[in-house]
């Protein structure tokens, strides 16, 4: 049977941002209590019956949010040149959390499924990185 777990855990901090070449209110300095929700998926539990422990996940999760917390985005790596949209700030914390995964993952179970960043409660952007197919073959005659 193929079988995969899915743990989510939600973080917040509170930043502030400006978007650079954006025409309306948002071009100037505002903030937003951010919520920033990661998506971990196990191919199989470990010893213990766990696919990820939730505290250790949200510990690394708050440790990446914790350089945004009261902060200028656009001041903080890597939004000192990149612009921090909701998009960015998604990729950023999924490739944060990717290479943590990458350096703790011993026995190859986990992935990251995806990274939700909501600005508030109406807006929000999921960030996803899928492997791509193999490219198929041309038809021989």
């Amino acid at each position: 049977m193929d079988e995969r777990f899915i743990v989510s855990v939600r973080v917040e901090f509170s930043g502030a941002h400006q978007l650079h070449g954006y025409d309306g209110p948002c071009a100037r300095m505002h903030g937003h209590n951010w919520i920033v929700e990661a998506d971990v998926g196990a191919r199989a539990l470990d010893e213990i019956g766990m696919a990820v422990d939730f505290r250790r996940l949200r510990g690394v999760l708050s440790e990446i949010a914790a350089r945004f917390e009261h902060r200028v985005l656009n001041e903080v790596e890597p939004f000192v040149t990149r612009n921090p949209t909701a998009e960015n700030v998604a990729r950023h914390f999924y490739e944060a959390l990717s290479a943590w995964l990458a350096r703790h993952d011993e026995d190859g179970r986990l992935f990251l499924e995806g990274v939700t960043v909501w600005e508030n409660g109406r807006s929000r952007v999921r960030y996803e990185k899928k492997a791509r197919p193999a490219p198929s073959l041309p038809d021989r005659p």
